[in-house]
């Protein structure tokens, strides 16, 4: 479950996000809409503890990002549009990586980046590095990160931005699965 209360962001004299309050309930499948420099990315950066906002709290599986930001980082798979990568890392090591930073047992890790790569269409490429994806495949390989740690919540920024039909459709299928 996702929790905003009178989450707000100020930038001098631009209130990117005003007072937003929202729950997102477990199972349900949410978006945001609206346009370019609406404060999307920025309610969905403070929501997951990223950018500190000026007022309110948010809660990710019952964890508040501030008070409880380790709880709640682990209850939670992300992408954010423009998070670095370490693009000179295949998939597989890129996903074994994180997975360490996670904790994980070695060989759940690899049992679910086989999963993962395969669902994900990049098993072909296992041996490329991400610097060699394209930004579709990039996309994805983040996803797999993201959603390599069977996570509470996932929390998704233009997750079929740069990804093209066949592979935005098979994104939508993974996420409702």
């Amino acid at each position: 479950m996702i929790e905003v209360e009178g989450l707000t962001k100020q930038y001098k004299s631009v209130r990117a996000v005003d007072d937003l309050t929202f729950q997102v309930k477990p199972g349900m499948v949410t978006g945001f809409l609206g346009p370019n420099g609406a404060g999307k990315t920025t309610m969905l950066t403070m929501a997951c503890g990223l950018l500190r906002p000026n007022s309110g709290e948010a809660f990710i599986a019952g964890h508040n990002t501030w008070q409880e930001p380790l709880p709640a980082k682990a209850a939670m798979g992300l992408l954010v549009d423009g998070a670095p990568v370490f693009d000179r890392l295949s998939g597989p090591e890129y996903l074994f990586y994180l997975g360490a930073l996670r904790r994980m047992n070695q060989a759940e890790v690899e049992h679910r980046s086989a999963q993962l790569l395969d669902a994900l269409q990049l098993a072909d490429a296992a041996d490329k590095p991400i610097a060699d994806y394209s930004a579709g495949m990039t996309k994805k390989i983040l996803l797999a990160g993201a959603l390599l740690h069977n996570p509470e919540v996932v929390i998704l920024d233009e997750p079929l931005e740069a990804v093209d039909p066949v592979s935005g459709q098979l994104i939508q299928e993974i996420l409702r699965a």
